[in-house]
């Protein structure tokens, strides 16, 4: 039995009953009737590259446009990225500003960034006019690819030309006052934002495209770039999450349900102090009064020297009644509260967000019955990790999984700092 593929030369097949060899050269599949047969005959890895196109012309049309030069033809693509998934969209016009064919679709690889969401888009247009060229046997007029992310153009320029336009550009001029590279790159972003909103496959594994040899997966994504320090950071983060399991208690769940990439980005960007100070005080090593008392009771007193607590341990360093200590607490939670109202936060999240800590601070219960029933999946994750590590850098995933989700249903523009890493 003979695999699908399609073997560049002959299949030599040893006859058993002779010496004789003979050549067996695999069929062809039928030439397809229509170019949407064409589309649909695509190994998986091509279909997922094409992804969703859109045109109120057939396609005998385009290509016809596409042939004739007078029309100057262009095209534009964009990427977006959210929560760690991205997607990307492109649009090809003519010179009278008529559009032709627009395309979206997924984008996959770790980790994600705008310039993968974008080179997935570039490789769409590439891979549907090769299409439309092929089957219909056509010269395409010259065409000029616009882009905003200038470090793929400047990638893709080494074997064809591309062109970088500055993104965004209608936030402040009117779109009818753009020019056409400006308004082509508006279209696409809308697209890729589309496809964002209705899509989720962050989780599903890339198709491998042909010629590649293998891939290296990580929790089902493929990782792109920088293999060894992928692999060495898997080995040393999960020792590191066992320590922090078997420090604080964590169950398994919990653990799972942890936003780990918020957790290291937060780390690195730490730039308030020395990062031995940050090291103690993620994993409760501050010189507090329990732990120095240990070297010499009587030098090193135990007792809290704000209050008549005994024995101060890390958590009653962060919870001390004192009303000097509680300026900090009105400082975080003013902070937080300024934060979340500056990029367009759900309103939910920060009342939720200063309501347990407020609560965990004070060693009360949260009463359940008060928080809205859609978030309420969010304060079982966050109550199961605990609300002390959330004062660590230690969220819940549903945070902004909700936040996203929230972007989504009020139409409100997907930018980095407003969900996801940034947020």
């Amino acid at each position: 039995m003979f695999s699908s593929r399609v073997f560049r030369r002959p299949l030599w097949v040893l006859c058993s009953k002779g010496p004789a060899q003979y050549s067996l050269e695999e069929p062809r599949p039928p030439t397809p009737v229509c170019f949407e047969e064409c589309l649909d005959s695509q190994p998986d890895w091509s279909r997922d590259m094409l992804g969703t196109l859109a045109s109120k012309f057939y396609y005998e049309e385009i290509a016809s446009k596409l042939r004739e030069s007078q029309q100057h033809p262009s095209s534009a693509c964009d990427g977006s990225v959210a929560n760690n998934q991205g997607t990307f969209g492109w649009s090809t016009n003519l010179k009278n500003g008529t559009t032709i064919i627009e395309g979206s679709g997924p984008a996959y690889g770790s980790p994600m960034d705008s310039y993968r969401a974008e080179e997935y888009g570039k490789c769409s247009i590439l891979q549907f006019l090769f299409l439309l060229r092929e089957y219909y046997d056509l010269t395409l007029a010259p065409m000029h690819v616009y882009c905003d992310n200038q470090a793929l153009v400047d990638n893709v320029n080494k074997a064809i030309t591309f062109h970088h336009i500055k993104g965004h550009q209608d936030t402040q001029v009117a779109l009818d006052k753009l020019s056409r590279p400006a308004e082509l790159n508006v279209q696409t972003n809308k697209l890729a934002g589309n496809y964002q909103r209705l899509s989720s496959h962050k989780n599903i594994p890339a198709r491998m495209f042909e010629g590649t040899h293998c891939h290296l997966i990580y929790n089902g994504q493929i990782v792109a770039s920088k293999h060894r320090k992928h692999i060495r950071d898997h080995r040393r983060t999960r020792k590191l999450k066992t320590y922090i399991q078997q420090k604080t208690q964590m169950s398994e769940a919990a653990l799972a349900d942890m936003d780990w990439q918020s957790h290291e980005r937060s780390v690195n960007m730490f730039k308030d102090g020395p990062h031995t100070f940050l090291v103690k005080f993620l994993h409760g090593w501050l010189p507090v009064g329990k732990l120095v008392s240990r070297y010499d009771p009587i030098k090193y007193p135990g007792a809290c020297p704000s209050c008549d607590e005994p024995s101060e341990d890390s958590k009653h360093y962060l919870t001390c009644p004192n009303p000097e200590r509680h300026n900090w607490h009105t400082a975080l939670k003013t902070s937080f509260r300024h934060r979340c109202e500056s990029v367009d936060t759900d309103p939910a999240l920060p009342d939720l967000l200063l309501w347990g800590l407020n609560h965990w601070l004070q060693g009360t219960p949260i009463p359940a019955h008060r928080v809205p029933e859609r978030i309420t999946h969010l304060l079982h994750s966050q109550t199961t990790i605990g609300w002390d590590n959330f004062l660590l850098g230690r969220w819940s995933k549903h945070w902004t999984t909700l936040q996203l989700q929230y972007l989504q249903r009020n139409h409100i523009e997907i930018k980095n700092k407003k969900h996801g890493l940034s947020w």
